[in-house]
């Protein structure tokens, strides 16, 4: 209860000689607003979990806090909107983690009017089921703009219009991941223009993509994590990669690939782990793996491969272990 948490708060300020406390807090309760504000005084709250949800979100929620926090998770599982940027006075929130039930859209406002301009980590993802299929969450593709400090992006469930767009603008970006957005194409070389030379991992994992194709990833010269998995992808064009050339890890598993054709990872000079589980591949040929001399770690299990007559299909790889 609030009554609790005041009692042991003044005990940790009593030893603490009245200096305020750092500490990371998850708020079991539902929030109402000013929740915090009793504790304002007290308290220097760096990380705050709201774990069971809150009823509104808006500024009143983080009264209190607004000058200490560094880390939020937020649990909406009863609201049913959003008030235009609710956060705007965390100055210095770094990380944000959003975890979204009954919200069916999310507008442009959410971050706008400032108050963010520290953050670096961004997470969005649906936890709204039916019996029959993951619902997704549509955001406006102005949404992301006002961030211009984030390094980080997870995108889980989430319904765009223009891939381009929502990142648009994002110069600082290094790590993408979208999770299970029922995306039908792998993205190209427009996407990333805003931050290609920066970003060192994108994910692309369980969505519905077919194919890759050779202009998908141009550009990305510094990208050292690939992730590919569980989609639906039956065909990796020839050199697809080839200008990925600081690339380490690419993970293919999970897919519908019935064969690796020639010259498929060229270009991949640096590549230490390749994935390819769990495929349809019933057919490697020869020069397959040509140009992975750097390869230490290759999973093929759960394939229909039934034998490799060609000797020289796995000669390029002197490194593996």
């Amino acid at each position: 209860s609030i009554r609790a948490l005041k009692n042991v708060f003044r005990l940790f300020q009593s030893e603490s000689h009245h200096q305020p406390i750092n500490m990371s807090l998850t708020f079991s309760s539902k929030c109402q607003p000013y929740t915090f504000r009793t504790f304002a005084d007290e308290l220097a709250i760096r990380e705050l979990e709201l774990s069971s949800g809150c009823d509104t979100l808006s500024a009143k929620l983080f009264h209190g806090v607004e000058k200490s926090l560094e880390r939020l998770k937020v649990c909406m599982y009863n609201v049913q909107s959003l008030a235009p940027n609710p956060f705007r006075q965390l100055a210095g929130l770094r990380e944000l983690s959003m975890f979204i039930s009954k919200v069916k859209a999310v507008r442009a406002d959410l971050f706008s009017s400032g108050g963010l301009d520290q953050l670096e980590t961004l997470e969005i993802d649906s936890v709204w089921f039916s019996a029959k299929k993951v619902n997704l969450i549509c955001v406006d593709s102005a949404l992301l703009r006002p961030l211009t400090s984030l390094k980080r992006l997870r995108l889980s469930k989430v319904e765009f219009d223009s891939l381009d767009e929502l990142v648009a603008g994002l110069a600082s970006l290094e790590e993408l991941v979208l999770h299970n957005n029922s995306m039908t194409r792998a993205v190209d070389d427009d996407t990333f223009r805003s931050f290609a030379e920066r970003l060192r991992i994108l994910e692309i994992s369980q969505n519905l993509i077919c194919a890759v194709a050779a202009n998908h990833f141009a550009g990305l010269v510094n990208l050292e994590e690939l992730r590919l998995s569980n989609n639906k992808i039956a065909l990796v064009e020839a050199r697809s990669f080839a200008a990925l050339t600081k690339l380490k890890r690419l993970d293919l598993s999970k897919n519908c690939l019935q064969s690796l054709e020639n010259h498929t990872f060229a270009g991949l000079d640096s590549l230490i782990e390749l994935q390819l589980s769990s495929n349809l591949i019933s057919s490697i040929e020869p020069h397959a793996f040509h140009g992975l001399g750097q390869l230490k770690s290759l999973s093929l299990e759960m394939n229909r491969i039934p034998c490799v007559t060609e000797r020289q299909t796995f000669e390029p790889l002197a490194s593996l272990e």
